[in-house]
């Protein structure tokens, strides 16, 4: 079972270098009155990492509650 998850990781680890080398392009973000550019991987997984603390934060407040 640990062989494969070793497998797993480093299959995982692997797309993910290829995701990023194959975005490095800068693009450029505008929002109201600010204007900034970064790589296209950074922006991904700015967006991914803003997604998962949302959704954690929702669901930690919807385990609160009862009902």
């Amino acid at each position: 079972m640990k062989q494969i998850k070793v497998f797993i990781g480093i299959t995982l680890l692997f797309l993910v270098i290829l995701f990023v080398l194959q975005n490095v392009e800068p693009v450029t973000l505008q929002f109201l009155l600010w204007s900034f550019s970064l790589s296209r991987a950074l922006m991904f997984f700015i967006i991914f990492a803003l997604g998962i603390i949302v959704g954690w934060a929702l669901g930690s407040l919807s385990r609160g509650r009862p009902g």
